[in-house]
């Protein structure tokens, strides 16, 4: 497989999975092809099949499902496939979805984490709990 061929891969396998013709490499995997993070993921499944059908693995080139969910359409995956696998120079627009999505991804993960913090911060702890006296025999204290 050449780093030609990529792009060919990538909208043959977007089309045959969304049952749209007219995708095309602009259009925009969440608003234009309503495709959700589940369904991306089932995608790439797709995607890695076809390429290692191809003679290229995927994984073996780094090329795993957190890189591909980044990319917002075909072209950015399409660029990012030909940087990681072939060694391409990564492209402007790349290279501005990876500085977007990586602060957006760190925001979201602050946040999932604030609530956690406030919970156990303000979580008051459960007082010691005294030891158990021993008890007492009913027999020792009686006469016979």
């Amino acid at each position: 497989m050449t780093e030609a061929e990529v792009e060919q891969v990538v909208l043959d396998v977007v089309r045959r999975f969304t049952q749209n013709d007219s995708a095309a490499a602009s259009s925009q995997f969440e608003s234009d092809l309503h495709q959700g993070e589940l369904a991306r993921q089932r995608l790439f499944a797709l995607l890695a099949e076809s390429f290692t059908a191809r003679g290229v693995s995927l994984p073996a080139h780094r090329f795993m499902m957190s890189d591909f969910l980044a990319c917002p359409t075909p072209a950015a995956v399409r660029d990012a496939i030909r940087s990681k696998v072939f060694g391409a120079p990564e492209t402007k627009a790349s290279k501005a979805v990876a500085k977007t999505e990586a602060p957006a991804a760190a925001k979201a993960e602050a946040e999932a984490q604030k609530p956690a913090v406030k919970k156990s911060a303000g979580a008051k702890k459960a007082p010691a709990k005294k030891p158990a006296a021993p008890k007492k025999s009913g027999r020792a204290g009686k006469k016979k």
